[in-house]
């Protein structure tokens, strides 16, 4: 059967089916990254966005391809995760523009398409080849080549992704490091995963069926619910996928989420850890959760604000204090890192970084919640800066600059610059001057074979990765922690070392002695970070 148009509920289904789809395979799509290391994987991160947009799409009820496209491109902007996820998001906010008519047809995907790429190009300072964008623009231009000759929808879609998995297999070859690794490139196989699923729907191949939103029954029963008896704010859920080298104790996690809060659920079996708390800090679970693999179906709601919001209809309380001028905001994660940052007066953390990176979402609201006049956002990881600019392009009551940092001591050494006597300006790019002097090393574990830069690199070795780059990769912790300290600049002053959740306190002052004996003629600090993921944290300037 052929079909000449999309209208607005089969649009509203296919974007689901291309989330579901997305959702399904993100683990495959997470295993195709070159770097080694636990990060924010694309998978994941572009995932969770789509899933995000979805959720918009699914709860609206005046279907029209207008309304659907609004909530389509308004919530992946603001769930957008990472870098892979807030171009997502300005591909879907080029495409809904193009969709002007009530029933879609081919010459209208492809406009669609070719406006999706330019503006995701705009929002991305230096495109590389071989990359998403190249995979969106070729499929564009395919679209373009073919539309006006083949009207029939499934036809040009089935056309559309023949041609956009053989440019996919082509980034190999456009980009070095893939064609090292043998992988093609992760983003780009996301976007086709969700053009595929979205396909399943248009061709017949999956049903989905569109659940509606809270309905206006349960209003009678929410004005009930008194938020004095909230002992604790967050209602924190997620699954882990085990990683069966680790160990668990279903015991010690339910007495560690005692001490963090109430209403708690702990079951487990062979593959998986179901955890639900209600939490002040929904931060210290996940970080919990990820001692024994890797986190799925994350859910963070606040219980507090989700009761007033229904209530009110949208309309958002006025803090009666006036604004500040200036306010912080920073990306942390590990509990010792966010003291350190709230000793230098951060205003608010958002707890996240290399295996959680938070949403634009997030990020606005931690902008919100300063009050101020003049907001700076600090990432504090290079997975993170896209989705707070795209934070700060989308607060409209204040102003907001993002120091582009790319470490929390990065973070960290910005804020000790910080003179409040000066204009904002001023400090900003006092905070940016700062952190182009600031080096970062990392030691953590490989999570995976790959080959970078002809280096055979082995799941279980020990990574030392300095500015982003790996210089070694060793057997033990202290090989590659001791080669890494060498390869720090020799004119530095001070060397900082920050110490993760996985180091106690005694085996980092024997790290410590290390470093000591090393550096014998400048200054060296030791400090808990507790982080997750990477064993030690140093920075040099």
């Amino acid at each position: 059967m052929k079909v000449q148009s999309i209208d607005p509920l089969l649009l509203q289904k296919m974007i689901v089916s291309g989330a579901m789809l997305l959702d399904d395979k993100k683990d495959f799509i997470n295993e195709l990254n070159v770097f080694p290391v636990p990060d924010g994987d694309t998978g994941t991160n572009m995932s969770l966005t789509m899933l995000a947009a979805a959720k918009e799409v699914e709860a609206v009820e005046a279907i029209n391809i207008k309304v659907i496209g609004k909530a389509f491109a308004s919530g992946s902007l603001r769930g957008a995760r990472g870098n892979s996820g807030v171009i997502l998001s300005q591909l879907i906010r080029g495409f809904v523009k193009g969709l002007d008519k009530e029933e879609v047809d081919t010459v209208t995907l492809a406009k669609a398409s070719q406006l999706g790429v330019e503006t995701a190009y705009k929002a991305v300072m230096k495109p590389k080849e071989g990359t998403i964008l190249t995979v969106a623009r070729e499929v564009a231009n395919k679209a373009s080549s073919i539309c006006e000759e083949v009207t029939d929808i499934g036809e040009f879609i089935k056309q559309v992704i023949e041609y956009g998995y053989k440019i996919l297999a082509k980034t190999q070859d456009m980009l070095p490091v893939l064609k090292e690794a043998g992988v093609v490139d992760a983003g780009g196989q996301g976007l086709m995963t969700i053009i595929e699923g979205a396909a399943r729907v248009l061709l017949g191949e999956v049903e989905v069926n569109i659940s509606k939103p809270l309905s206006k029954g349960a209003f009678s029963a929410l004005k009930q619910f008194d938020t004095a008896d909230i002992t604790f704010m967050y209602c924190t859920e997620f699954i882990v996928q085990r990683d069966m080298s680790k160990s668990y104790d279903e015991d010690e996690t339910r007495e560690f989420l005692s001490t963090i809060g109430d209403s708690l659920v702990a079951v487990s079996d062979e593959d998986y850890i179901k955890i639900h708390v209600h939490t002040d800090h929904p931060g210290l679970a996940l970080e919990h959760g990820l001692r024994f693999g890797q986190l799925t179906n994350i859910k963070i709601e606040n219980m507090c604000e989700q009761h007033s919001s229904i209530l009110d209809e949208g309309e958002s309380a006025v803090p009666a204090k006036p604004k500040k001028d200036l306010g912080f905001v920073s990306i942390v994660a590990g509990s010792g890192f966010v003291e350190i940052l709230k000793s230098l007066e951060v205003d608010e953390i958002v707890e996240g970084g290399q295996t959680m990176n938070p949403s634009t979402e997030d990020i606005i609201e931690a902008i919100t919640r300063v009050h101020a006049n003049n907001v700076i956002v600090m990432p504090n990881n290079k997975n993170i800066i896209l989705a707070a600019e795209q934070a700060a392009e989308l607060v409209k009551d204040c102003n907001v600059s993002v120091v582009p940092t790319k470490t929390i001591p990065e973070g960290i050494s910005a804020m000790i610059c910080v003179d409040k006597s000066s204009p904002v300006d001023d400090i900003t790019n006092d905070m940016k001057d700062v952190i182009k002097g600031v080096q970062t090393g990392l030691i953590t574990i490989a999570v995976r074979d790959t080959v970078m830069k002809g280096q055979n690199i082995v799941e279980g070795e020990y990574l030392g990765i300095l500015d982003g780059e790996i210089v070694t990769h060793q057997p033990t912790i202290k090989e590659a922690y001791s080669d890494l300290l060498s390869k720090l600049n020799d004119d530095s002053e001070i060397v900082s070392i920050y110490y993760g959740e996985d180091i106690d306190a005694n085996t980092a002052d024997e790290y410590f002695d290390m470093a000591l004996e090393m550096y014998n003629d400048i200054d060296v600090e030791l400090h808990c970070g507790n982080q997750p993921v990477y064993y030690f944290m140093i920075s040099a300037e």
